[in-house]
């Protein structure tokens, strides 16, 4: 197996922070008003914890022999 590099802890560490983030909205929002739409926190709070930090480019295939590269 591959040594995992440490961005990908990291990264697994705030995809966590998010999670969790998301559903402490939630579950502060539904204590405070009874509504559960505030558990629609959690897929905002993950697209927002997307772009800021998603690495899009470690998803890439490095070029190889058999690849052209994109233009």
């Amino acid at each position: 197996m591959a040594a995992l590099s440490r961005s990908y802890f990291q990264r697994l560490l705030w995809l966590l922070f998010c999670v969790l983030l998301g559903l402490g909205i939630g579950i502060v929002g539904l204590r405070l008003t009874g509504e559960p739409e505030w558990f629609l926190a959690l897929p905002g709070v993950m697209a927002v914890g997307w772009f800021i930090f998603a690495n899009p480019a470690e998803c890439l295939l490095p070029p190889g022999p058999g690849r052209k590269e994109d233009s």
